[in-house]
């Protein structure tokens, strides 16, 4: 599901926006709160309105963006949806660890089978594009800078920064990595040197492919 959707209607940059309407609607810092708390989506529209400004002219826009953003937390887990009322089922940060299923011992007439241990759960670092780029001087500067930590000595950095800056669509995780190898740098470093340069940023949301990037949304 795409989160950025329609993001654009809302004036601030939309970590900020996100983040402000959790804090206001859902988040339970002392994780004490006995009360449920209910809410609308009329309501988060208003109080996202008065808060950034939002024009009536977007109200259709706004609304949309605001519903795929409250879906999103209903599937992590943080809220309770019905139609377009809403309900928090946990105020913390980070959404609750799902419950594993139980493991039922083996009956006496078979012989025991050997559990495999669950394996842990690596956390993977996501990464999304900033809406404002350095410019392309400052960007050449910081990606030969990084050239000796993250892209090798054979990295071709005017080549890289031509290349990233000319992108007319969103690009796939996979093809950020291959443009860096296409480069001479190295492919598992592709998003420690994009972040070096200060053009993406560590997210909860993910890269998505063949989309109008950010930086070229009006």
């Amino acid at each position: 599901m795409s989160l950025r959707e329609g993001a654009q209607a809302i004036p601030s940059p939309i970590d900020v926006w996100q983040g402000a309407t959790f804090v206001r609607f859902i988040y339970d810092p002392i994780g004490g709160r006995e009360e449920t708390k209910r809410f609308s989506l009329s309501q988060v529209y208003d109080w996202v309105s008065g808060r950034f400004g939002t024009s009536e002219l977007v109200r259709h826009q706004v609304s949309a963006v605001l519903r795929l953003f409250l879906g999103y937390l209903a599937k992590c887990g943080f809220l309770e949806r019905s139609g377009d009322a809403f309900t928090v089922l946990y105020g913390g940060l980070w959404p609750q660890a799902r419950p594993e299923p139980p493991v039922h011992p083996a009956t006496p007439s078979t012989p025991d089978r050997a559990v495999s241990k669950p394996t842990a759960v690596v956390l993977r670092r996501e990464w999304t594009w900033r809406e404002r780029w350095p410019s392309e001087d400052v960007a050449l500067l910081r990606a030969s800078d990084a050239t000796v930590r993250y892209a090798g000595a054979q990295f071709n950095a005017q080549l890289f920064v031509d290349m990233l800056y000319s992108m007319s669509i969103e690009p796939s995780e996979t093809a950020v990595k291959t443009l860096v190898t296409q480069c001479g740098g190295i492919a598992d470093a592709a998003f420690d040197l994009l972040k070096d340069i200060g053009v993406v940023e560590e997210s909860w949301r993910m890269l998505r492919g063949g989309v109008e990037p950010p930086w070229r949304c009006t």
